[in-house]
């Protein structure tokens, strides 16, 4: 969101009520779809995981297996 404000005008510290309206306007043009984009890229990156339920009990056996040897 930070990067948003300045790409917005907006200086940092400012009281919101203050800032001028073309800036809010010039915000929300640049909140929205930052916000869209990093929920794509997120179901891009998810949709790569692969994991079933065996899969994820084998893991945590691997992980208990791995604590209790260096313990």
């Amino acid at each position: 969101a930070g990067i948003v404000i300045d790409m917005a005008g907006i200086p940092p510290g400012s009281d919101p009520a203050s800032a001028p309206a073309e800036s809010i306007v010039r915000f929300g043009w640049l909140q929205g779809p930052s916000v869209i984009g990093l929920t794509a890229l997120s179901i891009i990156a998810i949709s790569f995981y692969r994991i079933t339920r065996a899969r994820h009990t084998e893991i945590l056996d691997e992980i208990r297996t791995n604590q209790a040897a260096t313990t």
